[in-house]
């Protein structure tokens, strides 16, 4: 193993991470979704299964954590970019004892290549696409944490939800305004932010997509029209390259977005990926069921009251036991006053 891969991971790279998403990626890692694609001294690739049957391609790039601070970079094809619980797994592959051989042979054979001389590359036509419309893309994340209330001084959980818009053009992903932009490949082409274009190098030609600034207004204004704002707070539910981040004033609003307004956005084309921690992803109840139980020997008798959801039937006790452990706030008398009788309620 190189000298240099070895102190990479012999560092602190967790630090370097959200902890939820440490806790992913050490689940991919046990359930074995890593495979070693290719190697080098510092560039490491992998594959890794997704939640699907997707599958993601992780680039990590090493140096020298003696002489560099910014001394791992970690791309994936993931939605979310950079620094995603792929990578994690990928970096635990790495550390895994029992796959040191296996990397030692790939490293040994790639330096047993002969190295082969730099050619000189002509320099290649340039052609400028400036009719490509960009494709609004949403990722939808939530985090769960703790924190201090001074108020009662007790720790209260919180969850906090977060929207991230991003504007494909093609087969690459631009977030941020056309003055000021981060670029972002879906394939690592190489990028240049010159005047917000777009520049890709192919074999044959070198494209240069101009960013279409009016459209990514209009499709900013979409949001803001639903009652989105630019989030200002910091939050790990997203790292900054998933997009800009947006959020909505409170749970109502969340969940009137995601009944309403969010298949409408899907029919108009916007790209929706909805992340598995994402506190909002709702599935609607069918109908209701009651099992009363009765016995000749007792003097009462067994209610129970559920719910009914893909067809599965689902008791309300453990549902409400866990609403009231996690938000026993809601279920205050002056809470439960406040609510009209139609307010609707998210319980997992």
């Amino acid at each position: 193993m190189s000298s240099i891969l070895e102190k990479v991971l012999a560092a602190a790279w967790t630090d370097l991470f959200h902890e939820r998403t440490l806790e992913r990626g050490r689940d991919y890692a046990r359930q074995k979704r890593i495979v070693l694609e290719d190697s080098s001294p510092q560039i490491i690739r992998t594959a890794c299964r997704g939640s699907g049957l997707e599958i993601y391609t992780q680039t990590l790039l090493f140096k020298d954590p003696d002489r560099y601070k910014n001394y791992l970079t970690c791309k994936c094809t993931c939605p979310v970019r950079n620094d995603c619980k792929h990578c994690v797994a990928a970096l635990l592959f790495l550390q895994d004892p029992h796959n040191r051989p296996l990397l030692q042979a790939a490293l040994a054979s790639h330096q047993q290549e002969p190295e082969k001389p730099v050619e000189q590359k002509p320099r290649l036509p340039e052609r400028l696409i400036d009719d490509l419309q960009p494709r609004p893309r949403l990722i939808l994340a939530s985090i769960e944490f703790s924190a201090y209330e001074p108020r009662n001084g007790r720790m209260q959980r919180h969850i906090q939800h977060r929207a991230a818009l991003a504007f494909a053009y093609g087969k690459h992903y631009a977030v941020g305004t056309t003055n000021v932009s981060i670029l972002v490949s879906s394939l690592g082409s190489d990028l240049v932010n010159q005047k917000s274009d777009i520049i890709e190098h192919t074999d044959t030609e070198t494209l240069r997509i101009r960013r279409q600034g009016e459209r990514e207004r209009q499709l900013r204004q979409e949001l803001a029209d639903l009652g989105f704002k630019v989030a200002t707070r910091q939050s790990k539910a997203l790292p900054d390259s998933a997009g800009d981040m947006y959020e909505l004033p409170n749970d109502k609003a969340w969940l009137h977005f995601v009944l309403d307004d969010l298949p409408r956005l899907r029919e108009q084309g916007w790209e929706i990926d909805i992340q598995e921690e994402f506190g909002f992803d709702v599935t609607p109840v069918e109908d209701w069921y009651a099992v009363i139980d009765e016995e000749n020997e007792r003097d009462w008798f067994d209610l129970e009251l559920g719910i009914i959801v893909n067809g599965e039937r689902l008791s309300l006790l453990p549902i409400l036991i866990n609403l009231i452990r996690s938000h026993p706030e809601l279920m205050s008398p002056s809470a439960v006053a406040k609510r009209g009788d139609e307010e609707q309620l998210l319980g997992q």
